[in-house]
């Protein structure tokens, strides 16, 4: 018997005999995986002579292996008479090697055969991540290295890599490098490694991202602070992919975190990362440089310059006014005024004199006031002090002074007060005159009153001649008024005088009013006179006609008080009948004349052409005084004003005008009519807003209406955009006056109200013609047939015996049921054609009626509403009723000659004329 060597390998047991001992291989050496396990069997062939012999394995070092532990490898393991397995664990290079199979017979080796084992690496991929990613326009590296070395490298994308004949890619076992990376080489890099000792393939599908460094694309916005208020600073910055946004303050190496005054945030804007940095509530520390940095992934690289910027952040402090101090002093003496005020940056002062307005500032004092400023520099308390001397005090200079401190954070402002101490004057007294008078029954004091300025506030004595007036001097007394909050220095001083119609002597003339206080004493004289009625007002004669006149009367000279009221008594002049009197309050309308101020008096019903003798008097509380006589002559009765017509140039209807005047002055005589007249026209299509349409020329003659009462009147049956020119014109019993004259247009189809439809009730213009032929085509068959079944006649029955061979063979074909049918129409017809002949025969009647219309006309008669209907009318309806009624009651209307059209104004022939309603109504 034979040695046999086995080498076992999943399904593969292939049996090789070397001398006597048989392996499972194939090839010698025996080449494994790393990480494969390896277990050798080795048997002896058939062999008589040597059966008994033993079998051992032999390492790699010549050592036999003697381990049958399967912790420790190599072991061995009998199996028998299958042979002798070695095993040698995983496959490494540390198992790589020779080794032997021997037979021993008795210690004699009598067989042997030996099996190389060769390590075959395994393929791996290193330095390959599946994100890789470059920066646009450097160069770039996808990098993937196969191990062992040696391998075949495959480099590919989809859409595939192509020629490269640009050399933009250089590819290499470890890496495809990019030349210049573009935004259109991000993609998906596919890395093929192939061992083809060990039939071993890897593939790795790399995504390749396109980046691009942080830039800075928008400057910090906000560089002023105001401390107490909310501050942001605005960062914006692009990238990809998105940067973070880093703050940091000048002298700190941290990042600045969002705190309990501090929100640090961010925000998307379109490709644009916007860095925000708020704080709610600024202080003065806050002052300083800030730096906006933009990172993301691609700054990580060498290469990549830092995107930042940098600015100071300035903060303001508001200022604040932290002393101001009044002066007090005596007139002509001095006095000062102090304020300071805090802030940063130094704010800029002034002063107000808030009585006048007048501003104190360094250089504009006046004479007697400087003004300086001195700026307190302190580092962290900056502000300043603006002082205000003034070395003779008036007592102009009294009052309220208000400090305004400015500076770019806000404004401050504090009111002081200036007290000067000044004798009595008498700037605010006004009048100086004063009246009295007696009225029988009464008992009435007038006064006289004395207003003076000082400070302390002075007192008040009173005389007539030297007599001081104290109390108990007869028919006088005197009043001291509280002083007004609004001028705490200003006293009043009533002095009340009794007249009672006897003691002139001691009431009229001159007294003295004399003010005093601790800075001394004043005087003045005012005078009280016996007040008078008034003179005689001036009178003139301004808007008048036939009936009325409008005086204008303007105040006479009074000594005494105002005018109330003015009276006129008027009469025919030498007619024995009683005046008339007329009494209006004083009424001043200063639109009349601004200069001037007039009280309108109005007399009316006057008779016309008539002489007057008006007499004016004016009153006022001492009674009425001469007065003004006033011939006037009325004028004559003449025709009316031209009334005026309102109507807006655009009619907001098609076929209609809703026209409208003014009542005009009637000239002394009641106005007895209107008349109204209208012809197409065509116009300067240029609309003037203040003149209206300009007429070119006219295209039909005129239609006139006549016995208007009202002053409106509707045109009706008129064309759609269509140019009217109208005359309205007012008549009384003098004749007509001038005519007002206006070119209206009417509303075109498409934009009149109701225009889709062309009516009311929603039908076009079109769709009612095309129902009204509609109606007479079925009215047309209905009578064809009926001829037809009747009376053997009509286009049906022609058309039958044309088609049928004559009337006797049609009628042998019809069928049973359609002669029942037609016997069931022969009945409707019956009635259709009673029907038709009533209807016919009232239409002929109601044409003898009506005027002839143009087809636009008789479209719009529709719209004029169902006479079913009772309802009141409305005021343009009435207005017609009321102008056809008169024409009923006055068949001998005048009539207005109409012009003659001239040549170029005759119509065309396809020019039909607006209407002959008046001409036929006339008839």
């Amino acid at each position: 018997m034979g040695i046999k060597l086995l080498y076992i390998i999943p399904l593969m047991l292939v049996q090789t005999v070397y001398g006597g001992i048989e392996f499972n291989v194939q090839e010698n050496p025996l080449k494994c995986l790393t990480g494969n396990l390896i277990n050798v069997i080795c048997s002896l062939t058939a062999n008589e002579e040597h059966q008994n012999a033993k079998l051992q394995w032999i390492d790699k070092n010549d050592n036999p292996v003697l381990s049958t532990s399967l912790s420790k490898v190599p072991y061995i393991k009998d199996l028998g008479a299958t042979g002798v397995m070695l095993s040698l664990g995983t496959c490494s290079d540390e198992t790589a090697g020779t080794y032997k199979c021997q037979a021993v017979v008795d210690g004699t080796v009598v067989f042997e055969n030996e099996i190389r084992i060769k390590h075959i690496a395994l393929l791996t991929l290193t330095n390959c991540e599946l994100e890789q990613w470059g920066i646009l326009g450097q160069e770039s590296q996808i990098e993937c290295t196969a191990q062992p070395s040696g391998v075949i490298v495959f480099w590919d994308r989809d859409p595939p890599l192509g020629n490269n004949s640009d050399n933009e890619y250089v590819k290499s076992p470890t890496s495809l490098r990019i030349k210049n990376t573009k935004m259109s080489d991000a993609g998906t890099y596919t890395y093929t490694a192939v061992q083809k000792e060990g039939a071993q393939t890897e593939v790795r599908n790399i995504k390749f991202d396109v980046y691009t460094a942080p830039t800075i694309v928008g400057p910090i916005l906000q560089t002023t602070a105001i401390v107490g208020r909310s501050a942001t600073l605005y960062c914006k910055a692009r990238g990809i992919p998105d940067p973070e946004i880093e703050w940091k303050k000048q002298g700190s190496a941290n990042a600045l975190r969002t705190t309990d005054r501090i929100i640090v945030s961010k925000r998307k804007e379109g490709e644009d990362i916007q860095g925000i940095l708020n704080f709610t509530s600024v202080v003065k520390e806050d002052e300083g440089f800030y730096t906006c940095t933009a990172q993301n992934i691609a700054s990580s690289k060498e290469s990549v310059e830092e995107a930042k910027t940098e600015d100071k952040l300035t903060v303001q402090i508001p200022p604040t006014i932290e002393k101001i101090s009044g002066g007090k002093g005596k007139e002509g003496g001095p006095a000062n005024l102090e304020c300071i005020a805090r802030g940063d940056p130094i704010p800029e002062m002034i002063w107000f004199n808030v009585k006048t307005g007048e501003r104190l500032s360094v250089g504009t004092a006046g004479k007697d006031i400087s003004v300086t400023k001195e700026d307190l520099t302190e580092p962290s308390n900056l502000g300043a002090r603006l002082t205000v001397k003034f070395d003779k005090l008036k007592h102009s200079d009294a009052g309220e002074y208000k400090c305004v401190a400015t500076n770019k954070a806000d404004t401050a402002e504090a009111i002081v007060n200036l007290e000067v101490q000044y004798k009595p004057n008498f700037n605010d007294q006004g009048p100086t005159t004063f009246y009295n008078w007696y009225v029988e029954g009464e008992d009435k004091d007038n006064y006289l009153t004395c207003i003076a300025n000082g400070n302390p506030l002075p007192s008040f004595t009173w005389y007539k001649g030297d007599a001081e007036i104290t109390p108990g001097y007869p028919q006088h007394s005197v009043v001291n008024e509280e002083t007004d909050p609004e001028n705490p220095h200003r006293a009043v001083s009533k002095l009340y005088v009794t007249y009672t119609g006897q003691n002139g002597d001691n009431v009229f003339g001159e007294y003295r009013c004399v003010a005093a206080n601790l800075q001394g004493r004043s005087e003045i004289t005012l005078t009280m006179e016996q007040a008078k009625p008034p003179g005689e007002p001036i009178v003139s004669a301004q808007d008048e006609d036939a009936t009325f006149i409008d005086f204008w009367l303007e105040g006479p000279v009074v000594r005494g008080p105002e005018v109330t009221e003015y009276k006129v008594i008027y009469k025919v002049k030498g007619s024995p009948d009683e005046p008339k009197e007329l009494t209006v309050q004083k009424e001043y309308r200063d639109h009349i004349d601004t200069s001037r101020k007039y009280t309108v008096l109005t007399v009316r019903d006057l008779l016309p052409s008539t002489e007057y003798v008006f007499t004016f008097y004016a009153t006022n509380a001492v009674g009425t005084g001469p007065g003004r006589e006033f011939p006037k002559t009325t004028k004559a009765v003449s025709v009316p004003d031209k009334p005026e017509i309102t109507t807006q140039s655009n009619s907001p209807q098609q076929t209609r005008i809703l026209v409208q005047w003014t009542v005009p002055s009637n000239g002394g005589a009641a106005i007895l009519e209107y008349k109204l007249t209208y012809q197409r026209v065509n116009v300067n299509k240029t609309f003037d807003s203040t003149k209206g349409y300009e007429v070119l020329n006219k295209v039909s003659s005129e239609s006139t209406i006549t016995g208007i009462k009202d002053p409106s009147y509707t045109i009706r049956d008129l064309l759609p955009g269509t140019y009217y020119q109208i005359k309205v014109s007012a008549r009384n019993r003098e004749g007509f006056s001038v005519a007002d004259r206006k070119v209206i247009r009417t509303q075109t189809a498409e934009f009149a109200p109701g225009a889709s439809t062309g009516q009311p009730g929603g039908l076009s213009t079109a769709a009612i013609i095309g129902i009204v032929i509609g109606i007479f085509f079925l009215l047309f068959i209905i009578v064809d047939v009926t001829c037809y079944f009747k009376n053997n006649c009509g286009i049906l029955m022609s058309i039958r015996e044309k088609v049928g061979g004559g009337r006797e063979e049609g009628y042998a074909v019809a069928k049973t049921e359609d002669v029942e049918n037609l016997a069931k129409k022969d009945e409707l017809t019956e009635e259709v054609k009673a029907a038709e002949e009533g209807e016919l025969a009232e239409t002929q009647e109601d044409e003898k009626k009506e005027p002839l219309l143009s087809e636009e006309q008789k479209v719009d008669t529709v719209d004029e509403g169902k006479p079913e209907e009772k309802k009141e009318l409305e005021p343009e309806e009435k207005e017609a009723a009321n102008a056809e009624q008169a024409k009923i009651e006055s068949p001998k209307t005048e009539q207005a000659p109409t012009e003659e059209p001239a040549q170029e104004d005759i119509p065309a022939a396809d020019d039909q004329p607006l209407t002959e309603k008046t001409d036929k109504s006339q008839e």
